[in-house]
């Protein structure tokens, strides 16, 4: 059977999850294998970013809390630079 872009996404956020919650994360080799791939992944982990980001800083106050309010608030901050400027064209 074959899988679905939702199940694919749900399955790779699942993964990834995981790894961020763990406490000692080699977060430094996951930026490095990222910024090292292919040109064109870099783009579309670029574009995925920048989605997060956009979301983050639309957040309601009400989901906001200590928790995640400095990373909205940093989120809101990226979106005023970008100034509408957001995704990467595709070549």
């Amino acid at each position: 059977m074959e899988t679905t872009a939702k199940e694919r996404a749900l399955t790779a956020f699942d993964v990834f999850e995981k790894f961020i919650n763990d406490m000692g994360a080699d977060t430094d080799t996951f930026t490095e294998k990222m910024t090292s791939c292919h040109k064109t992944l870099q783009q579309s982990m670029y574009r995925l970013c920048i989605k997060f980001i956009s979301k983050m800083a639309k957040k309601e106050s009400w989901q906001v809390d200590p928790r995640n309010e400095y990373a909205v608030k940093q989120c809101q901050k990226i979106m005023d630079c970008l100034d509408g400027n957001t995704l990467a064209p595709f070549i």
